[in-house]
């Protein structure tokens, strides 16, 4: 089973988010701060094949997670969601590990397409 980290504050973003990708049959390790992100990524001893984390986080960013996962594991992908537009949302991530953006609100859909176009890339 295929397992995605998702990392997001917002406790019922992150509850839709787990249900639809539980319901396409991922693993979901869910972390609602960059730090318990930083956590699991060290804990965990499966295989993380995503992150999917919100850039806009109180206690670190989402850039600055991507950038220490990018560290110690540089094969895990990150996906990027936001309220903010694409190019924004690029301009303060970087290119570090980018597999991609997912602008909120999102749908089951736009999430799912999201998550399989980073994981194939």
């Amino acid at each position: 089973m295929t397992t995605i980290l998702l990392v997001e504050d917002e406790t019922a973003v992150r509850k839709v988010a787990r249900r639809v990708l539980e319901r396409e049959g991922f693993a979901v390790l869910e972390a609602g701060s960059a730090g318990a992100a930083l956590d699991l990524v060290e804990q965990h001893e499966g295989e993380i094949a995503l992150v999917l984390s919100d850039i806009v986080m109180p206690d670190m960013t989402g850039a600055e997670l991507g950038r220490a996962v990018h560290e110690t594991c540089p094969e895990i992908p990150i996906l990027y969601m936001s309220g903010y537009d694409a190019e924004e949302m690029a301009a303060r991530v970087g290119k570090v590990a980018v597999a991609g953006f997912l602008t909120k609100p999102f749908t089951p859909t736009s999430l799912m397409a999201a998550v399989r176009g980073a994981l194939d890339n």
